[in-house]
């Protein structure tokens, strides 16, 4: 009796002193703290432009550009536009949704969602005497109203001025590293 009277007192004594065992909480989920690049978003961007044959024609990292041998600019910094705003050709603008700051991406932008095909109305041949400086080939004149063009061809008194632009008609490639993401 005395050892049942002990057994019943020894399981009051452990149950009194236990607590019923509780399982943890589970750990509330950790939301995902990427931003991914949206239509509307302020973006900064570090980027390598070149053509189908590999030449490099831009870049906003100096290094680069003078590895190139691209003329020096004053300054070089991330470019910074708004996603979708139309600040940027279209390809480019589209090429950069989804990424993340820090990823890298190579973006093949196909002429229609770049600079256009060349357009030959944009091409025009005019006489020497209606430019009222001396202009050798490659070199650019501007029509009263702002118009730029690069000289492609002098024949005797005949000047032939492309207004197009420089990358008109060109399949462009850019390496893209995204530096920043603000909404």
């Amino acid at each position: 009796m005395k050892n049942l009277l002990l057994a019943g007192m020894l399981l009051v004594f452990f149950l009194g002193c236990t607590q019923p065992v509780q399982t943890p909480p589970s750990p509330m989920p950790i939301p995902d703290e990427t931003l991914h690049v949206q239509t509307g978003d302020h973006v900064a961007v570090n980027y390598v432009g070149m053509l189908d044959d590999g030449s490099m024609f831009d870049t906003n990292i100096r290094e680069v550009a003078v590895e190139a041998g691209l003329p020096v600019r004053p300054g070089y910094a991330p470019l910074e536009f708004t996603v979708g705003s139309g600040q940027l050709i279209d390809g480019f603008d589209r090429g950069v949704i989804g990424m993340e700051v820090g990823e890298e991406r190579n973006l093949t932008i196909p002429l229609e969602q770049a600079y256009g095909p060349i357009q030959q109305d944009l091409i025009a041949t005019v006489h020497k005497e209606d430019i009222p400086f001396e202009v050798g080939l490659g070199g650019i004149v501007e029509t009263p109203d702002g118009l730029q063009g690069r000289v492609t061809d002098i024949d005797g008194d005949n000047v032939t001025v492309d207004f197009n632009h420089p990358l008109a008609g060109k399949t462009l490639h850019f390496r893209v590293i995204l530096v920043n993401i603000s909404r």
